[in-house]
């Protein structure tokens, strides 16, 4: 692995290094996700209570998550304690819709599989959250990758998943730049695309995906449009 530095966009100081992932190391995570979601299948009530217990973290750490926020994407203070105070809701959210029944009437609801959760530069613990939530909730394994550019929220995010007894293999971050998102959206073994950030990237991402059809969701435009 390689070390990634971390800027303060305020003052354009190096905040921390992060370790970069390889080919290799995207691989070994997506095979990991996806020898959870083929043989360790959990139950509702496990992933709702492990939803609830990353709330309680959530709020026991908030300064913490808010401070980090900020320096990371340089958001003030203020914003970002709101927006750990979104995920904490979300993540309640999340966490009562796992418990209603997988079937109604004619239709039954079933996890696809291993999601690829991209998530851009502008409110990454939000959206990430917005995307690892609804995937866990509904039995799904995930591969959550930040921008490179703000990553230290959504690491600290997995760690509290970790605490919170999440199941090895049904959570992991990687961490990089186009390299390792290639990896990830041509992979075999990742089912499905939950993609936020431009219309160049989302048409690559599509291409990508052909490998297996991949299911997408495609987020596109803002400012990198």
């Amino acid at each position: 692995m390689s070390d990634l530095d971390v800027i303060n966009p305020s003052n354009e100081q190096i905040i921390t290094r992060v370790e970069c992932a390889t080919k290799d190391d995207v691989k070994r995570i997506i095979d990991e996700a996806r020898e959870f979601f083929d043989n360790c299948r959990w139950t509702a009530k496990e992933r709702s209570k492990i939803l609830l217990s990353v709330s309680h973290l959530v709020k026991r750490h908030s300064e913490e998550l808010a401070t980090l926020e900020s320096l990371n994407t340089g958001m003030p203070l203020k914003e970002a304690r709101k927006r750990v105070e979104s995920c904490r809701k979300f993540l309640n959210y999340y966490a009562r819709l796992s418990l209603l029944p997988d079937e109604e009437d004619d239709i039954r609801y079933e996890p696809v599989g291993v999601v690829g959760a991209i998530v851009p530069w502008n409110f990454p613990l939000l959206m990430a959250v917005w995307k690892v939530a609804p995937s866990l909730a509904a039995g799904n394994a995930t591969v959550l990758k930040p921008s490179s550019h703000t990553p230290l929220t959504s690491l600290k995010l997995v760690e509290l998943f970790e605490k919170a007894g999440c199941p090895k293999g049904a959570l992991n971050v990687i961490i990089g730049g186009a390299t390792v998102g290639r990896e990830l959206c041509s992979s075999k073994n990742v089912d499905r695309i939950s993609f936020t950030g431009s219309t160049e990237t989302a048409k690559e991402i599509v291409k990508l995906s052909s490998s297996n059809l991949k299911k997408l969701t495609l987020e596109c435009g803002g400012k990198c449009a």
